[in-house]
């Protein structure tokens, strides 16, 4: 949700729950210094930015300019995977052409936007058009093959009792992070972090990256891909399954 709060910062929230805001921003404008009112501004220009109370500018939103502006439509939206986007479209345009993304909030291109987007154990990528996109690991299937941000489940089963170490092998996914559900920190080699996540029967799966390696729990959190980031996911399957 797109929200212009009263200290005049502008900010994008995963949700909004009995009036709170109970996760935390993932975009922000840092404007809550400037003296209210601030106002959000869609001009004739098609320019999108805040202005304070003495009509300056103090943050822009987009500022690419379409010419002849008066030959496009220009229309700015939240999609539904948390990305406030401009759009223009040619006025001549023939039917069914697409309308053109002209900037995206957040600006980041390694960005999924909401945080959790897929939910519990999917990740999250980007498109060639700067969409985000849901995956599920090899061996998991998505919990609803008609809606892809809805999570993912295992297609297998582990079981503790009698845990053989040897009926299961670690997945990589380079440049993927799930943040959350850490239990156990242990400075290891790539080598010794596999063997540490295959020999517990609690450790669902490991981030490993400069010689930290992360064993976690299922379910998964905020799963993203992003070649910044470094490092990969090693997901445990079964064998067999």
């Amino acid at each position: 949700m797109l929200v212009l709060q009263y200290d005049g910062n502008l900010v994008l929230y995963p949700r909004i729950r009995r009036g709170i805001f109970p996760n935390p921003a993932y975009f922000a404008s840092q404007t809550n210094g400037e003296m209210p009112p601030v106002n959000l501004v869609f001009d004739r220009t098609r320019f999108l930015y805040l202005q304070n109370f003495s009509n300056k500018i103090v943050y822009s939103v987009s500022s690419n300019v379409i010419n002849p502006i008066q030959e496009y439509y220009q229309r700015a939206m939240i999609d539904s995977d948390g990305f406030f986007r401009r759009y223009s479209l040619w006025k001549n345009a023939k039917n069914g052409e697409a309308w053109s993304i002209v900037s995206h909030t957040p600006s980041n291109r390694n960005s999924c936007g909401v945080p959790g987007i897929c939910g519990l154990n999917g990740y999250c990528i980007l498109d060639q058009g700067g969409r985000a996109q849901c995956l599920c690991p090899d061996k998991f299937s998505f919990v609803d093959t008609n809606y892809t941000f809805g999570g993912c489940k295992r297609d297998f089963v582990i079981s503790c009792e009698n845990y053989k170490a040897s009926n299961y092998l670690l997945i990589e996914l380079e440049n993927v992070n799930w943040p959350y559900g850490n239990y156990e920190l242990l400075h290891l080699d790539e080598d010794e972090c596999k063997e540490a996540c295959l020999s517990d029967c609690f450790c669902d799966a490991a981030i490993y990256t400069n010689n930290q390696c992360w064993k976690k729990r299922m379910p998964l959190m905020d799963g993203v891909k992003d070649v910044t980031m470094g490092g990969k996911a090693l997901i445990k399957v079964s064998r067999s399954g």
